[in-house]
């Protein structure tokens, strides 16, 4: 995406992170009087360490606010890796891409209904087929509140991520396709008989050759040094430092390469690399807030326990949503009843926004093809929508799925896709969650080899290529049913003299001792598709089975979020309950027990 300034006869193709003076930009909302030079100076709706950064953010036109919150959701600087001895696959930047670019379309697909929907003004036009919004890195300085684009020290031209899988081997650097590091280079700096300098956010010990000078995080803006004191004639629009009134300070005279400089604890990394973002509709309750609320907890309480939210309360956004859920304004209908009314309201309150979340997650599979595998606290916020003036406020709390980006598909059966093959969807980010089900964190995958029986084999010309059909039975002693069966995803591959034939399908009936196979094949050249229909009946085949989901989600993790969203509330209420009513719900659990209430522990 482009962010320099444009004429004003141009447009601009979408919305920037920060830069922009003509056109519209996203600006995360700093915090209150943030002064810890190595913090994060951001208002977060999201925690910490997690493969999504989510900042509430103002859309600006030109400099100016809007008042219109969005919540930015972004990647962040660094993923973490699997811990050791994770049954987890290791995620890969591809991978990481795919998450991305299916979401995006998820979410345009399906939100709006359970599903946080995407903020229009914040979406760019043109976003490419099987992508997602995509910007350059971004840098933010928290001296003046200005943002940059880094820029190349040499050329000034951008960087970016370096993609090139023949350079980044030649320099003794990890793949990028093939695992989560990353590295910043500028193509125009790439000259025969010259190292290739990237930087990196990453702290990780790499062996680089004599091709390659590997510099790191602050680095990046210390190399600027020389450029942005001696002045260059045309400086990049979209760096401030180059004309900012204070860069004697933070570039001071003298300075070396080897030394930090001001300016690398002013320009905080917002986005060290390139990235993926996507807007939504900012949801300012996190799960857990959500549930307190809705259980009668204090609003003020419940927020000021924790230091995220004391930063959020000084923003109007968190003004406006403390005053709605706070007297005098009505909260409930039988808040006070001492006859059960009141918990029977609050249960109501709760169940009717768990079903919003199934709303959300059967219109995810309905509308966009997608199970959400990847339930958690930490993906489902809440907001306040007064729609109703005749309901109280806190009928208005609306429980929403927050990400559609966490999952995708298999990475180890990605690279031998059959074009309309059927998708396995499992656990794909690299961070193991405590709260999934460890079953759901490995790949339920199981290799046999089969002998194949074909009913039929016709086959079918696409362009320049054949694609096979095939419908057989596929007989092995060792297989064995299971209750998956329909949903399972079956890849075929069979060795020809040509090479590898892979055929993608479903499991139809099955049995002890085989199953029958329909699927189809990759394009072949004719010849090779001639062969296969020769020698394929009868061969021994191997069989990839891939279990798969026909369910919106994984019940197991559905069921421990049900339960810890309608038993949390905030512990400073649980105090306020009648200890005499206690009593009594102590002594008919020990009637129904049929033990002694003496034998009990008090509940008080």
């Amino acid at each position: 995406m482009t962010t320099h300034d444009t004429p004003d006869t141009e447009a601009r193709p979408g919305p920037s992170i920060g830069i922009g003076t003509r056109g519209t930009s996203l600006r995360p909302i700093p915090k209150a009087g943030s002064t810890d030079p190595g913090a994060d100076p951001f208002i977060t709706l999201s925690p910490s360490g997690g493969p999504i950064r989510t900042y509430l953010a103002e859309i600006h036109v030109g400099d100016l606010g809007s008042g219109l919150s969005v919540a930015l959701m972004m990647e962040p600087n660094q993923y973490d890796e699997a811990r050791p001895g994770s049954p987890a696959e290791a995620g890969n930047n591809e991978q990481i891409a795919r998450n991305w670019a299916a979401g995006f379309a998820a979410t345009r697909l399906a939100g709006g209904h359970g599903l946080a929907s995407l903020e229009a003004l914040g979406v760019p036009a043109g976003v490419p087929e099987g992508s997602a919004p995509h910007h350059p890195p971004v840098a933010y300085c928290k001296k003046t509140g200005r943002y940059a684009i880094p820029v190349c020290p040499e050329t000034l031209g951008p960087l970016e991520i370096c993609r090139d899988e023949a350079l980044l081997r030649r320099c003794g650097l990890p793949s990028y396709r093939d695992t989560l590091a990353r590295f910043l280079y500028s193509p125009a700096a790439v000259r025969p008989g010259r190292p290739v300098t990237f930087y990196t956010y990453s702290l990780a010990r790499f062996e680089t050759g004599p091709e390659a000078t590997l510099r790191r995080r602050g680095e990046l803006y210390r190399d600027l040094l020389p450029r942005v004191r001696e002045g260059v004639a045309s400086p990049p629009a979209d760096h401030p430092c180059f004309a900012c009134e204070h860069r004697d300070g933070c570039y001071p005279a003298g300075s070396t390469l080897e030394a930090p400089i001001p300016a690398e604890e002013q320009l905080f990394p917002l986005a060290y690399y390139d990235f993926h973002y996507l807007p939504r509709t900012p949801l300012l309750l996190a799960c857990d807030e959500a549930a307190a609320v809705l259980g009668g907890s204090s609003i003020r309480e419940t927020l000021d326990m924790r230091e995220m939210r004391r930063e959020l309360a000084s923003e109007p956004q968190g003004q406006h949503l403390t005053a709605a859920l706070s007297p005098p304004n009505q909260q409930f209908f039988f808040e006070g009843d001492r006859t059960g009314l009141f918990v029977l309201e609050c249960l109501y309150l709760k169940l009717t926004a768990i079903s919003r979340v199934l709303q959300g997650l059967l219109n995810l599979q309905r509308n966009a093809g997608r199970p959400h595998l990847g339930l958690s606290p930490t993906r489902l916020r809440a907001a306040y929508r007064a729609e109703a003036s005749h309901l109280p406020a806190r009928w208005s709390v609306d429980l929403q799925l927050t990400d559609a980006v966490s999952t995708a598909p298999l990475a180890s059966l990605d690279r031998e896709r059959v074009p309309d093959e059927p998708i396995v969807w499992a656990i794909p980010q690299p961070r193991v969650e405590p709260f999934l089900p460890s079953g759901m964190l490995k790949p339920q995958i199981q290799t046999l080899s089969m002998r194949v029986e074909t009913r039929k084999l016709d086959s079918r010309t696409e362009g320049p290529k054949t694609i096979l059909e095939l419908d057989a039975r596929l007989v092995s002693e060792s297989f064995a049913p299971t209750e998956h069966g329909r949903h399972d995803l079956i890849r075929v591959v069979a060795s020809s003299s040509t090479g590898r034939v892979v055929f993608g399908g479903r499991m139809r009936e099955s049995s002890p001792g085989g199953f029958r196979f329909i699927g189809r094949s990759a394009g072949l050249d004719a010849d090779a598709a001639r062969r296969v229909q020769e020698h394929l009946d009868g061969s021994v085949v191997e069989v990839v089975i891939a279990r798969a989901f026909g369910a919106p989600s994984d019940l197991v993790a559905l069921g421990r979020l049900f339960l810890r969203f309608l038993f949390w509330n905030d512990r400073r209420d649980a105090a306020k309950l009648e200890p005499a009513r206690l009593d009594r719900v102590a002594a008919r659990l020990a009637e129904a027990l049929g033990v002694r209430m003496a034998d009990t522990v008090t509940l008080r």
